[in-house]
């Protein structure tokens, strides 16, 4: 393989990886995997993070959380010059988002299985029903659960060209 092969080799494998599964996590969105299960372990200890903050923060905190973490971590990493770290980050940003995207369009149905740290029942709230609801947005759940798909498409789309402006 000439020299100029392999640096393009070296720079954009991650790429060559990283966008048949964002295809794939676009495409099917709603579907569980692996990476819901971080997502939703992280998502969990936001609530317990922003709980002493009131119940607003609360029910935000678990959202907050779940998109500041790959956030930080990928700004961090990028700081810091690990690039493929900060590629990966991104990317999982933009599976966070896509998963936030979900449950926000679920507020109205809520139909999603829900889970509780307290012990379940039946008086699990839903976050985004609680939240947009309180602010008098409910109705508008599915475009704003779209709008949540098309961050989370955006940032799989930087977390693919990042090598562009990071190499």
């Amino acid at each position: 393989m000439k020299p100029e092969h392999q640096e393009i080799a070296r720079v954009w494998w991650l790429s060559a990886v990283l966008a048949p599964l964002a295809v794939y996590f676009l495409a099917t969105r709603g579907d569980y995997t692996i990476a819901d299960s971080v997502d939703l372990f992280v998502h969990e200890m936001g609530h317990l993070v922003f709980a002493p903050l009131g119940l607003p923060l609360r029910m935000a905190g678990g959202t907050i959380l779940q998109l500041i973490v790959p956030a930080g971590l990928a700004w961090y990493a990028y700081l810091h010059d690990y690039r493929v770290s900060a590629q990966l980050f991104l990317f999982w940003l933009g599976h966070s988002l896509i998963n936030v995207s979900v449950y926000v369009a679920n507020a109205r149905a809520q139909e999603l299985p829900l889970v509780s740290l307290a012990g379940g029942g039946d008086n699990i709230m839903h976050d985004w029903h609680w939240m947009l609801n309180g602010l008098g947005l409910l109705e508008f759940d599915i475009a704003i659960g779209i709008g949540f798909w098309v961050a989370g498409g955006l940032a799989f789309v930087a977390s693919i060209v990042a090598p562009r402006w990071m190499f």
